[in-house]
This record gives C-alpha cells, structure tokens and sequence, in this order.
C-alpha cells in the first residue's frame, strides 16, 4: 500500500460536537468563514491537539489553525501528528485508527497560519454499516470474550472471515473490506483496530514497509498486560492465519516475516511504551470482560482526559437513546463528584478516575479529571440596578472562562433594553431582569440582575 499524500491519517468518526450544559474538555476559540472552512485559533500544543481532533471528528473537509502565539510544530512532518497522538491523542478512545480514514496534506499559508486539506475514504454512512456489523458480532460472542487476548483474537478472526483482499490496489476502506470490492492492508489494520478499541483494547496502526520498501504497508500493534505486541491480519489471510497475530516487532522484521520494518517504533519508545521481547504466551492472558459502551449505541465523551476547575460541570454521557441504565462512579468525590446522569463537577485540586459501567451488560468506560484550584467565580458587576428613563449602565462579567460568549437579553425590553456589549438602557417605569448567558464550548453560565426604572 503506498501513502496516498504527504501525510496520512486513520481515525475514527465517533462524537460529532454537540450542544451540552457543561463544558467538555478544553475549549478554544473557533470561527466558520464563508467557504466553510473552519478556523481554529490555538496558543499551546493542547489547543493544537484539540484542534486536530475536532477536524477529524467532524470530518472537515478543509481547516484552518492560526496560532495566537508563535508556531508549534511542523504541518508537513509526518512525525508531527505521531508525537501528536502520543501528547494527547492517546488519550481520546478511538480518534486514532478506525473506520473513517483519509489522506490530508497540511502547509503554511502566512505568519502563524496553515490550512488543511483532506480527502475521505468512507463515508460516515458506510463507516456506520461497519460499526453496526462489528458491533452486533461483539453483542453476538460477548460471553465468549473474558480475557484481553480472546477479545484480540476474535477481532482478528472477524477480520479475516469478513475481510476480502484487494489485489487490484485501489481500495483503502474497511468498508470496501467487508463489503465485497475488496480493500489493501490500510483497510485492513483500520477495521481491526476499530473493533479491537470496540472491545476495549489499546490498539494502533503501523505504518512501514516490507521486503526493503520503507512505506508500502501498514499492519497493527496492540497493548496486552502492560507490552505492545504485532499484528498482521492482510499477511494472516494470505498466509499462515496465526503466524502473524502477536508476535514482537524484532519477529516480524525477521526475514521470515517479510522484513516489517517501520520508523514508528522509535516514537513508541520515547513516549515510554514498551514493546514485547517475546511472543505472547496465552497462558498469561488475564481476565477482562468490558466492552465499550459504544457497542450498545451508548456515546460517552470522546476525552478520556479533561479539566476542570473547581465548580466546574461536565458531561461524561453524550447520548444514551435506548436509555440502558448506567452507573457512575468517583474513585475520589472529594475531587471530582459524578451524579446519576453523568454530570461530573471539580470539587478539590487533584485527579481522580471517573467511570461510567454496567456489570450485566459487560461495558465500562472511565475518564481521568485533573481538578485545578482556580475558582469558577463568573459574575456580573451588578446585581440590582435602578436607573431613570434614558439612562445607562454597562454591566461587565467578571472571572469568565477564556474565550467566552455573551448573550444578553432583557426580560421587558419596554422598562429596559440591553446592549450586546452589557449597556442596559431605561425605557420606561417598571422593573425587569437583564440576563447574561456565558457560553464557553457546551459550557453556559446564566447570569441575572434585577433593573428597576424610576
């Protein structure tokens, strides 16, 4: 398989951005212009990390992100979006590697601008066929998956009874896999990484090359008890089935193997994962039968990772639409409390764990909240005020979150009216209430004042 472009990501359509009370994850300033494309204005490398994530979960077509600050990162290295995935995007559950994969091409424009350009392989309805059909063959086996190492070699098996090989060289999709036309090694690796994260695995692509080639095929690496191990399924159905399902990456480099060699690793290592120095031994596979929640339709937020500020709220669910009892738990509420719905809110400085599960039904998913000690004090300068008719006073918000909107209304706008900059204005005698709505991502704050016209 040859890289298509520049640069080449595989990830997974599972959250599209939806309107919530509380806030999800870090928020950053964006703006749509009049072609479409969408602007994403970042200062750090989180907001970089979250930028990208955004496009890919939207499925954007052609993006844009200005750095407020000076530059990071290169757009046209490769190796940019890998230390990407291992900054951050680790810590988003199958964003990296799924179904909806595409090819993109990222170059400077001007000063601290660049543009995104990217080309889909599937289409979110031919992605959502494939879930189904990975997700209703999990439901169908769940008895039979009690250890990390049976969930991956099930996924491994489904591959390949359900995957047809493209000799042709012209299809990249898991769908084009399961469906009949036929798919290359991409599509391959891209579906057994879909359901292996289904299944609840810590599973990646690789991109590298056979046979002396240095980027002509991609395969899997997989994380069972603590150690990466490697995959092949497009080698598995041409070949020996079970030669190439978890073996080590000096294994399958061997001549042997086909000389798999890939570049990657070295990124692995420097981000701290340890790669298996022997192949897996099955008699120390340990138990684990939790499934993502995903496999029975529930969505819970795509961040494995997020903050918060004391008093501050967050979803943990996005959407439950056959409404399947969930439990929610805090490993420590003295930092981060979690209710009945999911709602969690920061209590104290600190991390703690929090996780959404049901035991009969086997799916769990957790997050990690990190608590900052800031306050989340957001106010008005006022909460009454008396004014005489065609007078003016400029309520102002304090101690709201960075890059906030302000909505402001007036109960009555015939006792008084309101500016969209907070300038009340008295129009008649009588009273009314001014309201200021903080809106920061799916965060929102009502604010009130009472104004009483003279």
């Amino acid at each position: 398989m040859k890289y298509k472009a520049r640069i080449i990501f595989i990830l997974i359509i599972i959250l599209c951005i939806t309107s919530k009370t509380y806030v999800s994850a870090a928020i950053m300033k964006q703006a749509v212009d009049s072609d479409g494309t969408v602007t994403y204005y970042v200062s750090n490398k989180e907001d970089r990390f979250l930028a990208f994530h955004s496009m890919f979960a939207r499925m954007e077509v052609r993006s844009k992100i200005i750095y407020t600050n000076k530059y990071i990162g290169d757009p046209n290295n490769f190796y940019d979006y890998i230390n990407y995935r291992y900054s951050f995007q680790d810590n988003v559950i199958g964003a990296f590697n799924g179904i909806g994969n595409f090819s993109g091409t990222g170059f400077y424009n001007d000063n601290n601008t660049f543009i995104y350009e990217f080309y889909y392989y599937e289409t979110p309805e031919q992605s959502n066929y494939v879930y189904h059909q990975i997700r209703d063959a999990i439901k169908n086996n769940i008895s039979n998956l009690k250890s990390d190492y049976q969930k991956a070699y099930f996924a491994y098996n489904w591959v390949l009874d359900n995957t047809k090989t493209d000799y042709s060289m012209s299809n990249y999709s898991a769908y084009s896999g399961i469906a009949g036309e036929g798919t290359v090694c991409q599509g391959y690796s891209t579906l057994y990484a879909a359901i292996a994260k289904e299944l609840g695995l810590d599973c990646q692509i690789i991109f590298g090359g056979v046979n002396g080639s240095s980027t002509n095929h991609a395969w899997n690496a997989i994380k069972l008890d603590g150690k990466w191990y490697c995959i092949d399924s497009t080698w598995g159905d041409t070949e020996s089935r079970d030669k190439y399902f978890l073996v080590t990456k000096d294994v399958l480099s061997s001549r042997e193997y086909g000389y798999h060699i890939s570049d990657m690793y070295e990124e692995y290592n420097k981000a701290g994962e340890i790669f298996a120095t022997e192949n897996y031994n099955t008699a120390a596979a340990s138990s684990s039968n939790y499934v993502m929640p995903s496999v029975y339709n529930i969505i819970m937020d795509v961040f494995k990772y997020n903050k918060l500020d004391i008093g501050e709220g967050y979803s943990f669910m996005v959407s439950n639409p056959d409404h399947i009892p969930i439990s929610f738990k805090s490993d420590n509420p003295n930092i981060a409390r979690v209710n009945a719905d999911g709602i969690i809110t920061g209590v104290s400085k600190g991390t703690t764990t929090i996780s959404g599960y049901n035991d009969t039904m086997q799916f769990s998913q957790s997050c990690v909240i990190t608590v900052s000690d800031k306050k989340n004090d957001t106010k008005l300068s006022k909460d009454t005020i008396k004014l005489k008719k065609a007078d003016s006073f400029k309520l102002k918000v304090s101690n709201a979150l960075n890059h906030s909107k302000f909505t402001w209304s007036s109960s009555n706008v015939s006792v008084a009216k309101v500016s969209k900059s907070g300038t009340v204005t008295g129009v008649s005698t009588g009273s009314c209430v001014i309201t200021c709505t903080v809106t920061n991502g799916t965060s929102n704050v009502v604010l009130k004042c009472k104004v009483t016209i003279k």
